[in-house]
């Protein structure tokens, strides 16, 4: 401990130590606690129990009437926050000469949320254009941040552009235009895009049809096979929202709108709505939420069914008609 507050800098589990002995001296009641890091591997118990595997290491400290978990290693990492691999592994602790094996804490899919908030108005070429401004929190935010930390901010904006144009159908084109948070010591990172997403209005008679969400192609439904070997992984429990507001196009009025519907378990939720705004734009309001972050093969069918149901719902048309 000595040697990192005289040098001012340490490895992640000196910083760690020492920072868990400060808490102690404090007067907290503080563990130092091993874990597992699962981005790289699972525990495996007929393994020795010290080879290679309890390999990162986070504190945990009572905070009135239960424990906190702190991630002090992790460059930058705010306040009562610790980076997925630690979360919701296996951990020990080794107090009084006795080791204790737990599990570290998880997170829930409301802890990691990415929102995507879009402005958008049909250009008359069968596209949208406007803006879409996504806002990363929780774990969204900090793994983006941790993960591109040696990278400059013109890099870090072209892979933002990237995994939006990604998410987007096919030929769609997006520019990055302002970013806020990266610097800061938080779990919060917002991008604001100009945005065409293409090809999702279609003119038919004096009918226009698009899907109701306009903001995603076939790519944001990842399992196709019927069968599945080996047990489904996320790095962390989390949630999707989408706000999507598109201007009515002139001379055009609303037709037909899909059924609002949700659904929830303790696996995963949707819901997903379209109505007429007051503003009298068409407002979709969606959210998914995985709320595990592993799903062993026997409920791959399950979630399977829940992503087709996701894309079945997702697909449905808005259609708007020609006034008269």
């Amino acid at each position: 401990m000595t040697d990192v507050l005289k040098r001012n800098y340490g490895s992640k589990n000196e910083i760690a130590r020492t920072f868990a002995a400060l808490a102690r001296v404090a007067g907290f009641e503080t563990y130092l606690v091993r874990v597992v890091s699962r981005d790289e591997k699972f525990f495996s118990p007929n393994l020795p129990l010290f080879n290679g595997q309890f390999d990162s290491e986070m504190v945990m400290i009572k905070m009135g009437n239960k424990f906190q978990a702190f991630d002090p290693g992790l460059p930058d990492c705010p306040y009562g926050v610790v980076y997925w691999p630690k979360t919701s592994t296996a951990a020990v602790t080794f107090e009084n000469d006795k080791l204790t094996f737990f599990t570290s804490p998880s997170t829930s899919a409301d802890d990691s949320t990415r929102k995507q908030l879009a402005q958008l108005r049909p250009d008359g070429q069968g596209n949208l254009a406007g803006t879409i401004r996504v806002e990363y929190k929780g774990q969204e935010a900090l793994s983006r941040k941790f993960d591109n930390r040696e990278k400059d901010e013109i890099k870090f904006k072209e892979i933002l552009e990237e995994e939006l144009l990604k998410k987007l159908p096919a030929g769609s084109k997006v520019t990055l235009k302002n970013l806020a948070g990266l610097k800061e010591r938080s779990d919060e990172l917002t991008a604001e895009f100009e945005a065409t997403v293409a090809g999702v209005v279609h003119e038919t008679g004096n009918k226009l049809l698009l899907p109701v969400d306009t903001l995603t192609n076939s790519s944001r439904y990842p399992f196709r096979s019927t069968f599945r070997k080996y047990p489904i992984c996320f790095n962390y429990p989390y949630s999707e929202i989408d706000e999507i507001r598109i201007e009515m196009p002139e001379g055009y009025e609303v037709e037909a709108l899909p059924e609002a519907r949700s659904r929830d378990s303790e696996k995963a939720g949707f819901f997903l709505r379209a109505q007429l705004a007051e503003s009298g734009q068409l407002l979709i309001e969606r959210k998914v939420a995985v709320k595990k972050n592993l799903f062993p093969v026997s409920e791959y069918i399950d979630l399977k069914e829940f992503f087709d149901f996701v894309q079945n719902r997702d697909e449905q048309p808005i259609i708007l008609i020609k006034k008269n």
